[in-house]
């Protein structure tokens, strides 16, 4: 029984320290990410390297480190939001927004947000473009699913624009 418990420990101290929490994958040789348990994939674009998590660690989505400095991520978790619009609030809260509009993800209903946070405390500001769906899979809870971008500061180069539109159109549940 000790025994047990002590290897217990050291598994939880291994996986906390963040020995095997996540994969550096490069989409030249895997360029559809597919999430089974968010019931989501999206196909990335050539060139970029993407950061999954290994299981144990929970399967939520992919984030991506851009030469820029700006991150894009793919993500989905579930929310105790039951529309587009109480998901914006709860994303968008302490922050000043850009532009709220209509949009489309995988062909469901979405909002895209342009929003602006300032620094506090130990964080630098920041201003986020997401695109975003409250949704429900087949018999799963409603989860939040959303292409984000966050660069350090307001601007968004050109090129990151480019290549949000590109994750965002590439994203689609599946079936």
């Amino acid at each position: 029984m000790r025994r047990h418990f002590l290897v217990g420990c050291l598994i939880v101290l291994w996986a906390a320290s963040g020995a095997w929490a996540q994969t550096s994958v490069k989409s030249i040789d895997h360029p559809v990410y597919d999430n089974g348990p968010y019931g989501y994939q999206v196909t990335l674009p050539r060139g970029l390297t993407y950061i999954r998590a290994s299981p144990p660690s929970p399967n939520h989505g992919v984030s991506i480190d851009l030469r820029s400095g700006a991150k894009l991520w793919v993500d989905a978790s579930y929310t105790d939001s039951s529309t587009n619009e109480e998901e914006a609030d709860v994303v968008t809260t302490g922050c000043r927004i850009d532009y709220k509009r209509p949009a489309t993800l995988a062909g469901q209903s979405a909002l895209s947000l342009r929003f602006t946070c300032p620094a506090s405390g130990n964080s630098r500001g920041y201003t986020e473009v997401i695109t975003f769906t409250v949704h429900s899979q087949g018999d799963r809870s409603l989860a939040d699913y959303q292409v984000g971008l966050r660069v350090y500061g307001s601007d968004i180069s050109r090129e990151d624009k480019v290549l949000f539109g590109k994750v965002v159109g590439a994203f689609h549940f599946e079936k």
